[in-house]
């Protein structure tokens, strides 16, 4: 390559929902050996599951930074706790957990239900479900926003509490990628509500974040987290706090900037 150095971008892996024929697949086995020769001088990767995915053995796990760290004031002790779940609305993506949970939490614990209002936002196979599922309920507790522009989300990712992470590892999509918009939760100091999916476990302060431990039933370990956040609304404002002052130093463009200057020096 004119004796320049190549690095590769590997942002994402092999998918369940991506059904290849043989000859694509001969196709994809040739195309992974020329890009690991044509970039053996190293690869950035988006989770650590991908360094199975490239033979380039000097890799770095990038998973971008926090552009810009908003503090809008989000009132959490009076009015109603805004929850987002939104992203690509795939299977794996847990677009059945937040239905059922919503479900569970309405149906189970009507008053602590009553404290929160879920926004749905993005796109994917799942959106038509998850908008269908919405409209049985009252705008004033599930709204589907469906694709928003940048100006919309920015306004109301604003007066958002609790953002949610909670894809599937029982699925791939849960290990190849990494989940950006958990760093998107973070900048604008929501509460993050999370599975272990990717790397969240190696990149957050445990103590900052709720996980999700129970895989068995997701669901039902999110509606375990939404009724200790309304009992503890005080501690949950703290831990976002937190949470956010860690990762604007850990996630700065200076100091993402200088980790890549090292790697490729």
């Amino acid at each position: 390559m004119l004796r320049s150095r190549c690095y590769l971008d590997l942002e994402d892996g092999g998918s369940e929902f991506r059904k290849p024929g043989l000859i694509q697949k001969i196709s994809d086995q040739i195309l992974v050996k020329v890009f690991d020769h044509a970039c053996s001088s190293g690869a950035f990767i988006a989770s650590e599951y991908l360094r199975r995915e490239t033979r380039i053995k000097k890799v770095m796990p990038y998973y971008g930074t926090l552009r810009k760290i908003n503090t809008a004031f989000r009132d959490w002790q009076e009015g109603k706790r805004r929850v987002m779940f939104g992203g690509t609305l795939v299977q794996g993506a847990g677009t059945a957990a937040i239905m059922e949970a919503v479900f569970r939490l309405h149906t189970d614990y009507p008053l602590i239900a009553s404290q929160y209002v879920f926004f749905i936002t993005g796109f994917g196979a799942q959106a038509e479900s998850l908008k269908t599922f919405s409209e049985q309920f009252d705008r004033a507790y599930v709204e589907f926003k469906g694709n928003m522009s940048v100006a919309d989300f920015h306004d109301m990712m604003q007066g958002v509490h609790i953002g949610l992470n909670i894809r599937d590892r029982a699925f791939l999509l849960a290990h190849v990628s990494f989940p950006s918009k958990v760093l998107d939760i973070t900048s604008y100091g929501q509460l993050l509500i999370s599975t272990s999916a990717s790397d969240v476990m190696k990149i957050f302060n445990l103590e900052n974040i709720l996980l999700l431990d129970d895989m068995e039933d997701l669901a039902g370990s999110l509606v375990e987290k939404l009724i200790w956040v309304a009992q503890n609304r005080h501690v949950a404002a703290e831990m976002a706090a937190r949470n956010q002052t860690d990762m604007a130093y850990r996630f700065s463009r200076s100091k993402t900037a200088q980790e890549v200057i090292e790697f490729i020096q």
